[in-house]
């Protein structure tokens, strides 16, 4: 794990086996059966999702807002926690489930924006984000640069509100059913006296179909 960082200002279609088909006669003037495809999966706002908070660790929501939250009309998730009531690190899950299909790619589209604590003169430590579909990690940010270079940098020096870095990541459904999205709000240890941790938000996620 990355060392808290120093005072910052705030602000595969399944294959199932052969059958044998019996032949059947048809009248020449039978219409052929024409497939359709499965409708792509509409993903509900924010406020529809299951909130973990927290999923693990310990957090002290009384100072700021986790949860579902409408900016400007628009349906966000948001992490604001400028303390935590332990050292040690903790999660905050935002989960939903869409039915996918085995071997589809689906693009998955939202926006991201962050926000550096408020230490009032004391250290701030980073928060992270991670995005998974049926448990595998398709997307990763931090609000400040991390060691490994597949760790995107959320936008800071933004607009708190509006500005939205736009995010699409395309991926291909391993499993057919409903399957997990979760959001995954992810804070460092913060030693005691620090403080607090950056702060994400997260725009209306959609899924486009092929």
């Amino acid at each position: 794990m990355d060392k808290p960082e120093s005072t910052l200002s705030r602000r595969t279609v399944i294959k199932g086996a052969a059958w044998s088909v019996p032949v059947i006669a048809v009248s020449a003037a039978a219409p052929a059966m024409a497939a359709s495809a499965a409708p792509c999966p509409t993903i509900p706002d924010f406020g529809g999702f299951v909130w973990a908070i927290p999923a693990s660790g310990q957090l002290n929501p009384s100072t700021g807002h986790t949860g579902p939250a409408t900016v400007n009309g628009v349906s966000v998730a948001e992490s604001i926690l400028d303390g935590k009531t332990s050292a040690g690190p903790a999660t905050v899950t935002v989960t939903t489930t869409l039915p996918l299909v085995a071997g589809t790619s689906y693009t998955l589209s939202f926006g991201i924006m962050g926000r550096f604590a408020d230490g009032n003169g004391s250290p701030t430590t980073s928060q992270s984000l991670a995005v998974s579909v049926g448990g595998s990690t398709i997307y990763r940010a931090s609000t400040r640069t991390q060691s490994d270079p597949s760790i995107a940098v959320i936008p800071t020096g933004v607009n708190w509100g509006t500005s939205f870095k736009p995010v699409t990541v395309t991926f291909t459904a391993t499993s057919t059913g409903n399957i997990p999205l979760v959001f995954t709000f992810q804070l460092p240890g913060m030693p005691a006296g620090w403080g607090g941790s950056d702060d994400i938000r997260v725009s209306q996620p959609a899924l486009l179909c092929p």
